[in-house]
């Protein structure tokens, strides 16, 4: 009963939020985008392609969240605390939060949603790919290990509102951990229901958070695919006017009153967004003619820098060290480098990859060469005597998606001059590019370091991942370490030092910084884009 009085009180506040809102406040619009693929798996704790996360954090609830400027802030959570030896942190539930689906399914969020969401991590039998990003909960090793038991899992309910996770080891970003897909709660009353099929159908599928998904569609085999967002009236809790005219915040407002995702190739964005059917999309490039009278935020998500092919001659340390000292005092000029397309960079990770909420880049500041007090030139030139065959012509491979590939002109130009030897520029198509790269077939590659995660470890691995360069034997070591941080500082001391290592390796030339972008109708307000991982958060959204 007192569920349903909830529910009803809810839909009387709907009712009176949509009456005292004027037509221009932007509340209750139906919102449209695409979505470049189909969901696979609307479950948390299985889910991995971005199509299927961008759906799960508009329809869930975690304990916390990921804002776009990379902070975590409590979310289902109404408060949490952490105990002195950084070994326990008990998260008291907010009320009035429900599990609702499109077949009415009802009930309340509790304590225990998330112990069995956690359970089914390390249950082995779940197939989740998630279990080794936990490994800091209390018993998760051993379990991983096949030690023991899933049930052992050190997450616990404390009472109906309160969960408590007990850990093996103090890490400094457990609260990020919990803003995570696969830390999102799970009913265990409606999983064991769905008999197998839990979020892969609409019946199947369930939330706790701002929508609910009302209708989905997908064949192959047919154009008009679609998923159908439509406000969880179950946990919409609006602001309110009272008779004495005064305006009672909302706890939980949700603003638009639907958002429809056409399912189609990502090729088709631009054209959709130009006509004035999507509302708004991402973009990897800048685009100055799309931009122009638009809406649009810019993200700081990429490094640009110089690789030498460790099979090539032009890979001798000596000889990118010089042109790397050279680089380092080369004076860039060019309308694009103004912090919203490119940025001159000297270190591997942009500023939007943030720890504990801050951006790394605002606390480690570039990182200085150490440069020799011997000229460039004259150390090229030493080094150079140990070829005396020469190294014939260097190409320069540069994808065209690059913002202003002049810039890279205008270095080598300068490099000829200095060094005397015959400097290359090819600009190549992105599909050509990513086969050279595949191929190894270049000397020096002009390569875009971007992640799905605001991770800065992911900024080191691209190098041993896509372009076979190691730093240093123990470099993948120390990076290992973070994931054992007990605070800021020292992550942040790890990761300095990473760099310094990097960008002082003989190996890479860093260049600048760049940017990802989402843009919007300029009516629009309120659209959260979170960058790196794209996903798109609806709750505040409204449309003037």
């Amino acid at each position: 009963m007192k569920l349903l009085h909830k529910f009803f009180c809810a839909l009387i506040c709907i009712t009176i939020f949509c009456s005292c809102n004027s037509k221009n406040s932007g509340e209750n619009y139906d919102f449209t985008f695409n979505l470049s693929a189909n969901p696979g798996n609307l479950d948390p704790q299985l889910a991995e392609d971005f199509a299927s996360i961008d759906i799960i954090k508009n329809t869930f609830r975690g304990l916390m969240k990921e804002n776009s400027d990379g902070s975590i802030t409590p979310d289902a959570a109404e408060s949490f605390t952490m105990s002195d030896d950084g070994l326990t942190y008990t998260f008291t539930l907010k009320d009035n939060i429900f599990w609702w689906n499109n077949s009415e399914f009802e009930a309340p969020l509790t304590a225990n949603d998330f112990v069995f969401a956690f359970m089914r991590i390390f249950n082995k039998s779940s197939s989740s790919p998630y279990m080794k990003d936990f490994l800091c909960i209390k018993n998760a090793n051993e379990i991983y290990n096949g030690n023991m038991n899933f049930t052992k899992i050190g997450v616990k309910a404390i009472d109906e509102k309160t969960v408590e996770f007990s850990l093996d080891y103090p890490y400094f970003e457990f609260t990020k951990l919990m803003s995570k897909t696969a830390s999102f709660p799970c009913n265990q009353s409606f999983f064991e229901s769905t008999k197998g099929r839990y979020g892969l159908a609409i019946e199947t599928s369930i939330s706790n958070g701002a929508f609910y998904v009302a209708d989905w569609n997908y064949d192959p085999y047919w154009n008009e695919n679609f998923i159908d967002l439509r406000r969880n009236t179950a946990n919409f809790l609006p602001s309110y006017e009272t008779e004495e005219g005064e305006t009672i915040q909302g706890e939980y407002e949700i603003f638009p009153r639907s958002v429809f995702y056409h399912i189609k190739s990502a090729e088709f964005d631009s054209q959709d967004f130009t006509a004035g059917d999507i509302d708004g999309y991402k973009l990897k490039n800048y685009d100055k003619k799309l931009f122009s009278g638009k809406t649009y935020s810019a993200y700081q998500t990429k490094s640009y820098v110089l690789v030498a092919n460790p099979q090539k001659t032009i890979s001798d340390e000596r000889l990118i060290s010089s042109l790397a000292a050279f680089t380092h005092d080369f004076e860039f000029e060019s309308e694009n480098l103004d912090g919203n397309i490119l940025e001159r960079g000297g270190g591997i990770i942009p500023s939007a990859v943030s720890l504990m909420g801050r951006s790394y880049r605002g606390m480690v500041s570039d990182i200085a060469l150490n440069i020799s007090e011997i000229s460039p030139q004259r150390q090229w030139e030493t080094a150079y005597k140990d070829y005396p065959d020469g190294i014939g012509d260097v190409k320069i491979t540069v994808p065209e998606s690059f913002p202003d590939p002049e810039l890279v002109y205008d270095l080598t130009d300068a490099w000829r001059e200095i060094f005397g030897v015959n400097f290359l520029v090819e600009i190549v198509s992105d599909v050509e590019y990513d086969l050279k790269k595949g191929d190894k077939n270049y000397d020096i590659i002009l390569a875009e370091l971007s992640t799905d995660e605001n991770n800065p470890r992911d900024f080191f691995e691209i190098f041993s991942d896509e372009y076979d360069i190691t730093f240093s034997p123990d470099l993948s070591d120390d990076l290992d370490k973070i994931s054992y941080a007990e605070s800021l500082s020292e992550a942040v001391e790890i990761l300095k030092n990473a760099e310094i290592t990097a960008v002082n390796s003989g190996l890479i030339i860093p260049l600048f910084y760049g940017y990802e972008y989402y843009i919007t109708d300029e009516n629009a307000s309120e659209i959260e884009y979170i960058p790196f991982s794209g996903d798109v958060i609806m709750r505040k959204a409204k449309m003037y």
